[in-house]
C-alpha cells in the first residue's frame, strides 16, 4: 500500500515539531507556505466571484448580484487590512454570503437576489452578535464611568487608541493617556511598567521614547526632570507599541505646557528618529473613536491621526464614511 501523508497547520506548530522531533524533517521533506492574502486585481476578484457562484450553486442559494460580489470583495479587503489585497481565508466571506442569502430570502420575493445591502446588513449582524464587550465599554464611556474627552483642550493629555478582540472580530476604543512633569532626576517613568501591567513590546516602545527625547532635547548636561506616563482607568495588561506616537506627543505637551485638542485621537508607533510607523487595526480604531464621539456629540472637528503608511488600509464602515462627507 502506498500512502502519501499531508499535514496542514500553522507555522508555529510546524517549527515546533521540526525542532523537537528528530524524524519529522525526514518524514516531511516538503514545506509549502500558503499566504493569507491574494492580490486585489482582476484575477483575484474573478476568484472571489467564481467561489461565490459555486457556493450559491452547490447550496441552492439565491444568485448574487454584482453589487453583492463587490461588497464581499470590499469586506475581503477589510479583513486583509489592505486596499490592494484580499483575504485568502474564504470561509469568512462564504459565511457572510450565506447570511446575506438568508436575508434576501426573508424578504419573501418570488425570485430573491442577494444585493449589496444584504451583504452590509449581514456584516453588521455578525459584528453585533459578538460586540458585547465593545458595547459595555461604550456604555461606560457614555455614563461617565470611564472618562474620555472628545472636545476642548488639555495639557499633558491625549486620546490614544487600542483594540480588543472577540474571536475573529476586532473592536477599537479610545484610551486616555496622561503625562505629568516636575523637578527631579528620575527621567520618564512608565506607570504601566512599574505596576507590572506592561507587555514586552509596550516596554520596548516606551524605552524608545527616551531615545527620541534625548535626540530632540540635545543638552550639554543630563536632562533634569521627572515625568510619568499612564493609561488612565486601565486595569488589565497593555502591550504593543502603537500608542508610542501618542505618548511622545503627550509628554512634549506636558514639558512645553502646550494643550492638545481632545477631539483628535492618535495611533502610530514611533522610532528614535521621530518617524511615525505603521500599526495594525486602523479601521477598527477609527470606528471605535467615531462611536465614542457620536455618543458624546459630533462637533465636526473630531478626527484620528494615523501613520501615512496605513492610508492604503482604510476600509471604513459606511456610516463613518458618510459622516466624513458631511
Amino acid at each position: 500500500m502506498k500512502v502519501r501523508v499531508i499535514l496542514m497547520g500553522d507555522s508555529q506548530t510546524y517549527f515546533l515539531l521540526d525542532r523537537h522531533d528528530p524524524d519529522f524533517a525526514d518524514l516531511f521533506k516538503v514545506l509549502a507556505d500558503f499566504g493569507s492574502v491574494i492580490d486585489r486585481d482582476e484575477a483575484g476578484i474573478q476568484q472571489y466571484a467564481g467561489g461565490l457562484a459555486r457556493i450559491a450553486r452547490d447550496e441552492d442559494l439565491p444568485p448574487l448580484h454584482r453589487t453583492a460580489v463587490a461588497a464581499l470583495v470590499e469586506h475581503g479587503a477589510r479583513i486583509a487590512a489592505h486596499g490592494s489585497k484580499l483575504t485568502a481565508r474564504f470561509g469568512r466571506i462564504a459565511d457572510i454570503a450565506r447570511e446575506a442569502a438568508w436575508l434576501a430570502r426573508r424578504e419573501g420575493k418570488k425570485r430573491p437576489v442577494v444585493r449589496a445591502e444584504h451583504v452590509i446588513e449581514a456584516v453588521r449582524r455578525t459584528k453585533r452578535r459578538a460586540d458585547l464587550p465593545s458595547r459595555r465599554f461604550q456604555e461606560l464611556l457614555t455614563d461617565g464611568t470611564i472618562r474620555v474627552m472628545t472636545a476642548g483642550e488639555e495639557v499633558g493629555q491625549i486620546n490614544g487608541l487600542a483594540v480588543m478582540t472577540a474571536g475573529p472580530l476586532t473592536y477599537g476604543f479610545p484610551a486616555r493617556i496622561t503625562a505629568t512633569v516636575g523637578a527631579g532626576t528620575a527621567g520618564i517613568i512608565d506607570i504601566e511598567e512599574q505596576s507590572a501591567l506592561s507587555g514586552s513590546i509596550h516596554t520596548k516602545g516606551f524605552q524608545i521614547l527616551g531615545g527620541l527625547l534625548r535626540s530632540l532635547l540635545r543638552t550639554d548636561h543630563p536632562l533634569a526632570f521627572s515625568a510619568s506616563l499612564a493609561f488612565e482607568q486601565s486595569y488589565g495588561g497593555i502591550d504593543g507599541d502603537s500608542a508610542s506616537g501618542a505618548e511622545i506627543c503627550c509628554l512634549l505637551s506636558a514639558l512645553a505646557g502646550v494643550p492638545i485638542r481632545q477631539g483628535i485621537a492618535m495611533t502610530g508607533s514611533i522610532d528614535q528618529m521621530g518617524h511615525v510607523q505603521a500599526v495594525g487595526g486602523v479601521n477598527e480604531k477609527i470606528e471605535g473613536f467615531f462611536d465614542t464621539c457620536r455618543a458624546a456629540g459630533l462637533t465636526g472637528e473630531q478626527g484620528v491621526i494615523i501613520p501615512s503608511a496605513n492610508a492604503a488600509e482604510l476600509m471604513l464602515r459606511p456610516d463613518v464614511v458618510e459622516a466624513c462627507k458631511g
